[in-house]
């Protein structure tokens, strides 16, 4: 059996977003980097939503976000660094128009 190990090295975590953003597969590109900056478990990670992280009435991103942590009951806040919100930024401009809206599909 193999044993995995964190990525420790800024260059490796950049070289593996890059990876995705240039195969222009931005849901994963997305999914990594929230793992990344905000170091969520991936149970928490699906359960964000598009209305968690992007304010539609004021069509901006919010720089906070409150998330439910997955069997712990308690929820954190986290902010939204100005690199997170990049990625975000790219995955959002590759949805169909009503993909944020929660109905539709996005590319990538």
């Amino acid at each position: 059996m193999s044993v995995s190990e964190p990525i420790r090295n800024n260059k490796d975590v950049t070289a593996l977003l890059d990876y995705y953003r240039k195969r222009d597969e931005y849901r994963n590109y997305c999914f990594l980097g929230f793992g990344f900056f905000t170091a969520l478990k991936v149970s928490d990670l699906i359960k964000i939503k598009w209305r968690d992280v992007y304010d539609f009435a004021l069509d901006m991103f919010k720089v906070h976000i409150i998330i439910e942590k997955r069997g712990e009951n308690r929820t954190i806040g986290l902010y939204l660094n100005k690199h997170l919100e990049r990625i975000i930024h790219d995955y959002k401009a590759t949805c169909a128009p009503d993909c944020t809206g929660g109905s539709g599909k996005c590319r990538g």
